[in-house]
């Protein structure tokens, strides 16, 4: 809280419910995210620091500093913890195992990863990459080993609050009140859950459902839709240096044209480390969101196309109306109407198809041409 303490309350027993178990003291400003595992309890604060503590007595085990300014998110693990801070930086830390070393004494940062000019709000760590949310409502992917921000989605207006991901999909909330649901391969938004009536602060999904809380006082509920690929039991690969589309497709028995289309990849050169590839659809019948993506892109391209053919059918219509118009002496009175009707064949149909209009230089170069048409006429009439 702002008076820079933890507070460990039990809310399990019916005789000491509610009771305080302690009160953790350390941090020299606000505390601003703590997470707690099996373990450790850990918190990190406006004071650019990192404690460590025991989950059960509220006892410093660790205090670590790495951030140049606060920190506003963090998620550990049994060998692990993450950090995001309002410098835009996130920090890898690492240690041993619990077991093998209880004071914590080897926890240290491994990699640093960095967003200019912005805030990391939220944070998901996994065995490859990060998922973090900044406060201009960006999501990014980034991949540890390198470091690289992989692929980013402007999914909210506003600060990120929470998230989740599994191999397919990110989930996340904000400020916005909205719920976003991302394809990770992609970067493309699927679905806008709206319903809250103020800043979504939490969300978690597993395959049947997402469950949303807000401070609007409501927890909500949203099952999955039969639109999205999501959550269908789909195989799906981690790409890593070294691999190519052949192995895969050998590996997983599956056309190389078919990884294309389920991932909507359009060039194999632009395959990145740590890319998800559904490799075997859990469902045939149900398009991947790339297909979906596909067929959408198909369709309003069909549509333009056809808006387009129909604009040039009117006009063209209009276009031989003026040309025929001209052609009966509109352009210029001197120009006999019988050789303007006999000439109408030989007309440049490539200068008529780049032109609008008749009037003009345009109309002056065909009224010329015609005329140097009746000319020659009439001299070979002399001629004869």
């Amino acid at each position: 809280s702002m008076d820079n303490t933890i507070m460990c309350w039990d809310i399990g027993g019916k005789e000491d419910e509610g009771k305080r178990l302690f009160i953790a003291r350390g941090h020299d400003a606000t505390v601003t995210c703590i997470y707690s595992d099996d373990i450790k309890l850990i918190s990190g604060s406006a004071d650019k620091s990192i404690i460590i503590w025991n989950k059960d007595t509220g006892e410093m085990i660790r205090r670590v500093v790495g951030h140049s300014r606060g920190i506003l998110c963090i998620q550990s693990g049994p060998t692990w913890c993450v950090s995001g801070g309002t410098d835009g930086d996130i920090f890898v830390w690492e240690n041993r195992n619990h077991h093998d070393d209880p004071d914590y004494e080897s926890f240290k940062y491994k990699h640093r990863l960095q967003c200019p000019k912005c805030k990391i709000t939220a944070i998901q760590f996994g065995q490859l990459e990060i998922i973090s949310g900044d406060n201009h409502g960006w999501v990014s992917i980034w991949w540890i080993k390198t470091s690289e921000n992989m692929r980013r989605c402007q999914a909210h207006h506003g600060p990120v609050t929470g998230l989740q991901f599994d191999a397919t999909r990110v989930v996340s909330c904000g400020n916005d009140k909205n719920v976003q649901v991302i394809d990770i391969i992609t970067g493309q938004i699927l679905q806008t859950l709206r319903g809250h009536k103020a800043p979504v602060t939490a969300v978690v999904f597993d395959s049947k459902m997402i469950l949303s809380s807000s401070v609007d006082g409501i927890l909500r509920q949203w099952m999955w839709g039969s639109k999205s690929s999501c959550g269908r039991g789909d195989k799906i690969h981690t790409f890593q240096v070294g691999e190519t589309l052949p192995n895969l497709s050998q590996k997983y028995d599956v056309a190389i044209p078919d990884i294309f289309k389920w991932n909507g990849i359009a060039d194999a050169k632009k395959m990145y480390q740590g890319q998800k590839l559904i490799v075997r659809k859990g469902n045939t019948d149900l398009p991947t969101a790339a297909e979906l993506a596909a067929q959408k892109k198909s369709q309003r391209k069909q549509e333009r196309e056809s808006r387009v053919l129909g604009m040039n059918m009117k006009d063209g219509h209009n276009l031989t109306t003026t040309v025929e118009t001209a052609l009966l002496g509109t352009v210029h009175p001197n120009i006999n109407r019988e050789i303007l009707i006999s000439s109408h064949l030989e007309i440049d149909q490539e200068n008529i198809i780049s032109s609008n209009m008749v009037e003009g230089s345009w109309g002056m170069s065909l009224a010329s041409r015609l005329c140097r048409i009746h000319s020659d006429s009439t001299k070979k009439s002399t001629t004869k």
